[in-house]
């Protein structure tokens, strides 16, 4: 939905839209003494805003892509426990609808890594949702983890170490798959989809 306001002052505007929780975005177009606003409360709208004439002037507010206490990472929205715990309790200790990270790509794994490896210096090893099932190992989502574009040596197939978490490990000192007793402890990651 697209309002528009004559105001007397592009200020005004501005301050119109930033405290109207329903207003995503406003553009101004400077007239002679008055100031034409036009705001919008539709993402749809927003790329119509944002092609107007050149005399017009388009503020967008920043919208957190993800919930509080997430971060962005490559397109996912992160949670980084601060408690160490079991691989069960970790699975269940995600928000409703969220579950433990599963970076069953070569891009998003980078991604995730490389932010493990310049945010969380002092966490070695982070619960992800890898697991063994019938002697092979599987993401979440039921990608193979060898299929999954994923370089790494052999997890193991031990029923004992039936659960995978991303150890800091030297020599090559950067955060990769390895296979625990589900019953250790550690922190651990809960992901969705911006």
């Amino acid at each position: 939905m697209i309002q528009l306001f004559v105001l007397a002052d592009s200020g005004v505007c501005r301050n119109g839209c930033f405290v109207d929780s329903r207003c995503l975005a406003v553009s101004i177009t400077q007239a002679a003494s008055v100031s034409k606003c036009y705001f919008s409360s539709s993402a749809s709208v927003l790329t119509t805003l944002l092609i107007t004439d050149p005399a017009s002037i388009t503020f967008m507010k920043k919208k957190d892509a993800c919930k509080p206490g997430f971060e962005a990472v490559g397109g996912f929205c992160y949670f980084f426990s601060t408690n160490a715990t079991n691989f069960t309790t970790a699975k269940s200790s995600c928000p409703s609808g969220i579950a433990l990270a599963y970076p069953s790509s070569a891009a998003q794994m980078a991604d995730l890594v490389a932010n493990l490896n310049s945010n969380k210096s002092g966490k070695n090893d982070w619960w992800v949702d890898l697991t063994l099932n019938a002697e092979k190992w599987y993401w979440n989502d039921g990608k193979d983890f060898f299929q999954s574009g994923r370089p790494g040596e052999d997890l193991g197939t031990e029923d004992k170490y039936a659960c995978a978490r991303l150890h800091y490990e030297p020599p090559n000192y950067i955060y990769a798959p390895w296979n625990k007793e589900c019953t250790d402890r550690f922190f651990f990651v809960c992901q969705y989809k911006e």
